[in-house]
């Protein structure tokens, strides 16, 4: 189980990493508010956007929504690892 925790633990971190790395090569990420008179924007800051590429939004889109799938199986796999750790030291106690 600790091997399993480990490896979900990892893709999340690697994916919101590489998230992060895209969302700064692209400007920005792709909102709920979809392409505009066929015009495609990614969020900034404060509000502001910045127009891309068709495929850039696109990239931006499926990997924010990955984000949302892959974060919550990180956490899952800390849990996971904490919990075979507990499970050791309680085979390990009872001797």
């Amino acid at each position: 189980m600790k091997t399993v925790g480990m490896v979900l633990f990892l893709l999340g971190l690697i994916n919101f990493a590489a998230f992060a790395y895209g969302t700064k090569v692209v400007g920005g990420r792709a909102t709920a508010l979809g392409p505009q008179d066929g015009r495609y924007y990614v969020a900034l800051s404060h509000g502001k956007y910045a127009e891309v590429s068709a495929a850039a939004w696109q990239y931006s889109a499926i990997h924010s929504a990955s984000v949302f799938i892959t974060h919550p199986l990180g956490m899952f796999g800390v849990i996971l690892m904490i919990w075979a750790n507990h499970r050791k030291r309680q085979l390990l106690a009872k001797g």
